[in-house]
C-alpha cells in the first residue's frame, strides 16, 4: 500500500521531491508607513481631454562619470476635476491612487 500523506518537505501528496519547501504565508501586522508624497512642478502642455491635463516636468540630472548637468523632460497625465487648468499654466501635481491606465497624479494648485 502507498502512503498518501503530505510530507512538509515535499510539494505533492505522493512524496516526490518538487520545487522546494513549503513556505509560510506572511500574515499582516506591523506598522506600514505611508509614502512621502513630494509635489512636482510642471507646465500644462495639453488640456484637450476631459478632466485630464498633460503636465511636462523638467528634471535636472548630473552625469555620474562626466559630471555634466543635463535636463530630462517627462510628461505626466494628471487629474483635473473642474477642467480649470489651461495650456501654459504652471501647476503643482502630486501622486495619488491610479485613476486610469496612465493617470497616477492629481493637480494640486497653480504654482
Amino acid at each position: 500500500m502507498e502512503n498518501n500523506t503530505i510530507d512538509p518537505t515535499t510539494d505533492s501528496a505522493k512524496g516526490e521531491r518538487g520545487g522546494g519547501s513549503i513556505r509560510p504565508l506572511a500574515v499582516g501586522g506591523g506598522d506600514v508607513s505611508p509614502k512621502l508624497v513630494q509635489p512636482i512642478t510642471g507646465i500644462v502642455v495639453s488640456d484637450k481631454m476631459d478632466k485630464t491635463v498633460v503636465v511636462e516636468v523638467h528634471l535636472k540630472k548630473r552625469h555620474p562619470k562626466y559630471h555634466k548637468t543635463y535636463t530630462v523632460s517627462k510628461k505626466f497625465k494628471a487629474h483635473d476635476e473642474k477642467n480649470e487648468y489651461k495650456t501654459g499654466d504652471k501647476v503643482v501635481i502630486s501622486s495619488s491612487r491610479p485613476i486610469s491606465k496612465e493617470k497616477r497624479f492629481t493637480v494640486v494648485s497653480k504654482a
